[in-house]
């Protein structure tokens, strides 16, 4: 069995570019390397941070950067599954099934789409199917 540690962030911006993004992404990335305990990364263990990026008016760019994980950077036994929350109601991320941490990947599918969408009463854009149980 795999461990697997799941860091959830918030932040808050009003104003958010696919770079800004990025940049929130990566230190949310390093938080959670810092704060990791266990089993050494690759020992059976990784670990995922799912920053939830919430912002006043998120334009379409950075609601299909947040669905693209091919244009995330990758990291060995560690990856990030961004979540962007607009506040005038839409949410944005990965659905399509990719190659990089296909291990946990429903798992924290399941986070966007059981917590944050219905807690949120948010739509979600561009969406494939939901993960089934």
């Amino acid at each position: 069995m795999t461990q697997v540690q799941i860091n959830v962030e918030a932040a808050d911006v009003s104003a958010l570019d696919v770079s800004g993004a990025d940049a929130l992404v990566e230190m949310a990335f390093q938080r959670a390397l810092a704060t990791s305990s266990g089993l050494p990364r690759g020992f059976q263990a990784t670990i995922a941070s799912v920053p939830l990026l919430v912002t006043d008016a998120a334009d379409e760019e950075l609601l299909a950067w947040a669905r693209d994980g091919s244009r995330r950077r990758k990291h060995w036994a560690a990856l990030t599954y961004p979540i962007v929350l607009d506040c005038r109601g839409a949410v944005a991320y990965q659905t399509a099934l990719g190659f990089w941490g296909v291990a946990h990947f429903r798992i924290l599918r399941r986070i966007a789409e059981r917590i944050v969408v219905p807690t949120v009463g948010a739509t979600v854009t561009g969406a494939a199917p939901a993960v089934a149980s």
